[in-house]
């Protein structure tokens, strides 16, 4: 939960319906900390399907 609040990984609505967790994420967007500071982070799914093709 540490490196969600720090901005340091993504929480993945698919896998996960936690609420806290969501919330951790949602308040590192809004503080834009850790990779919040990108204008435009890449998902890490994205990120390893661009790295395949």
């Amino acid at each position: 939960m540490i490196v969600l609040k720090a901005g340091l990984a993504w929480h993945f609505r698919r896998y996960s319906k936690d609420e806290k967790l969501q919330a951790l994420e949602d308040q590192a967007r809004a503080e834009k900390v850790g990779l919040w500071k990108d204008k435009n982070p890449i998902p890490p799914w994205e990120w390893r399907r661009g790295v395949r093709d």
